[in-house]
């Protein structure tokens, strides 16, 4: 009997440049303050809340809002499963 022993592949540290380049990266694509226009009102958790809001707070800039943030994932998710999801309302 053949058994597989091979091990998981070892982490990468990841330097502190690396960090700073994908801080930028995040910040760019979710922090950056927008006026949303047309916006509606949405319910969810007080404890996600919590959590967009201290994100938006302590990384973004001074007029990022939780609503931009929220808005800019939301949008990538959308755009991320955009074929997916036309495969799914045709079924």
């Amino acid at each position: 009997a053949v058994t597989d022993t091979t091990e998981p592949p070892k982490q990468q540290r990841v330097g502190k440049q690396q960090r700073k380049s994908d801080y930028a990266d995040f910040k760019a694509t979710y922090l950056t303050p927008a006026k949303l226009e047309k916006r509606h009102p949405v319910n969810i958790e007080d404890s996600v809340w919590e959590k967009l809001e201290r994100i938006a707070r302590i990384l973004g800039d001074r007029d990022t809002t939780v609503g931009s943030y929220i808005n800019a994932v939301l949008l990538e998710h959308l755009n991320l499963y955009a074929d997916d999801i036309e495969i799914w309302r045709k079924l």
